[in-house]
């Protein structure tokens, strides 16, 4: 089997996102908003007017690191919810 691009694992409520491969957009929504301020950032009505809570994970090494830099490592944010 081949590497995944991305990887998620939800464990408890808690999403992990982990992009593996340069380039690539992943949505994440989360619809469980209990206790969620109707003012957070992230909150937002989904097309079919459905309130979730929505991130954006991206891994973009379009441009080569700074060789005085350690490369770059995949993202890999935890959210709650």
């Amino acid at each position: 089997m081949n590497a995944p691009d991305v990887h998620v694992a939800v464990e408890g409520g808690v999403a992990d996102v982990q992009v593996n491969k340069p380039n690539i957009i992943v949505e994440v929504r989360d619809y469980d908003v209990d206790g969620v301020d109707d003012d957070h950032e992230l909150l937002w009505t989904d097309e079919n007017g459905d309130r979730c809570v929505r991130y954006v994970v991206t891994s973009d090494t379009a441009s080569p690191p700074d060789q005085q830099e350690p490369a770059e490592q995949p993202s890999t944010p935890s959210f709650g919810g």
